[in-house]
């Protein structure tokens, strides 16, 4: 096996890594936050999903790279299925960029106390947290973060396969 082959196999696995790691994230922030988004309710059922599926398709892909490494035979089910969930993936990342990144929040002159609802923002102030406004700060900022990391994450992905197919 070349040099090359064996830096892309360990990154590869590094990155197996840290997407298990974020999954179990997910699925324990949406889980934690389940009903304090009300400002975007589907933002902790998108952790929870995401982490869910993320989590299985990490053994899959290990399996994968395992099975590449050492035979560089066809296609089999294994393969079809990840793709399946990869794509299943990709769209629902893009479905969490939506509800999250569409969210912005309220300034606090808008923000009073007999306030009910505002025009498309939301608040961290755990004063509002009865209001359908409110989002848990812990569960937003985790799902910030989350997705810009899985679209690095998914960037890193697409450049090792292509430096896989090169070597």
């Amino acid at each position: 096996m070349s040099a090359g082959k064996k830096i892309v196999i360990i990154v590869a696995v590094i990155v197996i890594l840290l997407s298990i790691a974020l999954s179990i994230g997910e699925i324990a922030v949406g889980s934690l936050y389940l009903r304090d988004c009300p400002a975007q309710r589907y933002l902790p059922i998108y952790l929870i999903v995401a982490g869910v599926f993320a989590f299985c398709s990490g053994g899959g892909d290990g399996a994968k790279i395992k099975s590449r490494s050492s035979d560089e035979g066809g296609s089999s089910s294994v393969d079809i299925c990840g793709i399946i969930v990869s794509i299943f993936l990709f769209a629902w990342l893009i479905c969490g960029s939506v509800w999250v990144f569409q969210l912005k929040q309220c300034d606090e002159d808008v923000l009073t106390p007999q306030t009910n609802a505002t025009d498309g923002c939301f608040t961290f102030d755990s004063d509002y947290s009865s209001k359908s406004f409110y989002c848990h700060k812990t569960a937003y900022e985790f799902a910030f973060t989350d997705i810009v990391i899985r679209w690095v994450l998914t960037a890193l992905i697409l450049v090792f396969q292509i430096c896989a197919m090169c070597l």
